[in-house]
């Protein structure tokens, strides 16, 4: 669980763990005006990801009918949950739910946490089943809606306030009871369980034009949003041990920027390409249990052991490093064909297949682990190098005074991988699988944005913000699961417990009378709205 939680917060300086565990022997954007906008500002290779369906690019109009290009914000494309919430639908405990009819909107258009909030009480999730429509893939079709795109063995939230994330089964909710453990030390610490060493910066997201890329009207070229960065260390205070970094981007609203429940999406990444475990139920048997869980995990999971040790990166500057969202999330493009994504950051400059990338496409360095089967887990941590004297905060600091310099900013690189979804709904499930990479040479990452840091709004900012995955204009949402053996409840999972972890350590002032967004029309169930829609709200 990227930036809400694995463990109790504020790991102890100098604490190490040395894992009794061992193999066996023999065991094997950008700047509108930036050089590389004007070059065209592909980063990746030229060939597009597969699109079975599409056949117009993915360059959506803006309000005023013509392609974004100004300097300013523009507002675009979003849901507005004003809709009366959807009926009842039974529970399951398939493992492979293949339903795929759309889902309704619902909610109360209400800007940020007030009405999850009163729905799901102060565990953060509801207290029975809820009562959503089985979801779709929302889509459109240029610049009209036409219906839901139905994807089999996929079912999709329509936002965060969609009653479907509350429909799990018995063992699902038996998992969240057991992260009920770090709402508690949260509302002691008022601190993230893990990831809770940051350093947060600001700046903007520059969407640009991508040749054969299918982009959903969110990415419309053109179109700039004002982000939070918290880049973080996982399990450490120290900056210099190795260790897992993480990178969480919120996209502010561009209307109330000083606002972080208002934003429209967000995502969280860290250092690894993929996740180390298929579904929930393995995730929380590596985090939750003993060091002989994690040691099983290791060695029966396909894969385990090297996901896990691929995210552990050695202390180099923050923004040197490539950060994965590695789960599966939906992505429906401008002409309404159903896709999944992975999302990835790197430095400007770099991409895989040129010469200024590094040897390892995962990101610079790796940490070699010897004969361990699996790292420490927090509060432990890996030690620094004996004989460092610098400070802890080194690289946090140095962040800080680049984005500070005069000449631009640190510049970054937005990406996509595109996976097309099929009528197998086998299939689709499979690909839905966290663990699982995607080859690059068929499903190739192409940047679609340029991200530049540029201000210092300070930390408080990011800490009053819930990263949920479930926050999401429709059409980028994640995928729903019943149980925790489903391949897409990594993403379910997330999104209630960063929810539990984030109103446990929040302070709750009485909240004014909730207003919808203004200009905000309810869309047709498990559609998009039109591009010239206002910005909804999560």
């Amino acid at each position: 669980m990227d930036d809400e939680s694995r463990a109790g917060a504020g790991g102890q300086d100098g604490r190490q763990e040395d894992p009794p565990h061992r193999l066996p022997e023999g065991v094997p954007g950008e700047r509108a005006d930036s050089p590389r906008a004007r070059r065209g500002g592909r980063a990746t290779g030229d060939e597009p990801a597969p699109d079975p369906g599409a056949t117009t690019p993915g360059r959506a109009p803006t309000p005023d009918g013509g392609a974004a290009t100004s300097d300013r914000y523009v507002p675009v494309p979003g849901q507005d949950r004003s809709t009366a919430a959807p009926d009842g639908r039974p529970a399951s405990t398939d493992r492979g739910a293949t339903d795929g009819t759309p889902a309704s909107a619902t909610g109360d258009g209400v800007p940020g946490e007030g009405e999850r909030d009163r729905r799901t009480g102060s565990g953060g999730r509801d207290k029975g089943p809820g009562s959503g429509k089985p979801g779709g893939v929302p889509g459109s079709r240029g610049s009209r809606a036409a219906g839901a795109v139905t994807v089999p063995g996929v079912r999709g939230a329509y936002g965060p306030d969609d009653p479907a994330l509350h429909d799990v089964d018995g063992d699902f909710r038996e998992l969240l009871d057991r992260f009920e453990g770090m709402a508690r030390r949260a509302r002691v610490t008022l601190r993230r369980p893990l990831h809770s060493h940051a350093v947060t910066v600001g700046g903007t997201f520059a969407s640009q034009d991508t040749p054969g890329v299918s982009l959903h009207p969110f990415f419309a070229p053109g179109l700039r949003y004002p982000i939070l960065a918290r880049f973080s260390n996982g399990e450490s205070p120290d900056d210099l041990t190795p260790g897992t970094r993480g990178l969480s981007l919120l996209f502010l609203h561009p209307a109330d920027p000083a606002d972080p429940a208002r934003s429209p999406f967000n995502l969280t990444l860290n250092t690894g390409r993929r996740l180390f475990a298929p579904d929930a139920a393995t995730f929380a048997r590596h985090l939750l249990g003993t060091d002989t869980d994690r040691a099983a995990v290791a060695r029966e999971v396909p894969g385990a052991r090297e996901a896990l040790w691929e995210q552990i990166r050695p202390p180099v500057p923050l923004a040197g490093h490539h950060y994965h969202s590695q789960a599966p999330r939906l992505y429906t493009d401008v002409t309404g064909t159903p896709w999944l994504v992975r999302y990835r950051v790197v430095p400007d400059g770099e991409s895989g297949g040129e010469p200024s990338a590094p040897a390892d496409p995962s990101g610079p360095g790796g940490h070699d682990p010897g004969d361990r089967l699996f790292p420490p887990v927090a509060p432990e941590f890996l030690p620094r190098e004996p004989g460092d004297r610098r400070s802890p905060r080194l690289f946090r600091d140095q962040l800080l005074a680049r984005v500070r310099e005069a000449g631009g900013g640190v510049g970054l690189l937005f990406q996509v991988q595109l996976h097309p979804l099929g009528t197998d709904p086998r299939a689709n499930q499979a690909a839905l699988d966290a663990s699982a990479g995607w080859p690059e040479t068929a499903f190739p990452y192409r940047t679609i944005a340029g991200l530049t840091l540029d201000d210092v709004p300070g930390d408080d900012l990011a800490e009053r913000a819930v990263f949920d995955p479930a926050c999401a204009p429709p059409g980028l949402g994640i995928a729903l699961a019943r149980s925790p053996y489903e391949t897409a409840s990594v993403n379910h999972a997330r999104a209630l417990v960063y929810r539990a972890t984030h109103a446990a350590r929040t302070p709750r002032p009485a909240a004014p009378a909730p207003a919808p967004v203004p200009g905000s029309a309810a869309p047709t169930p498990g559609t998009l709205p039109p591009p010239g829609a206002a910005l909804s709200t999560c």
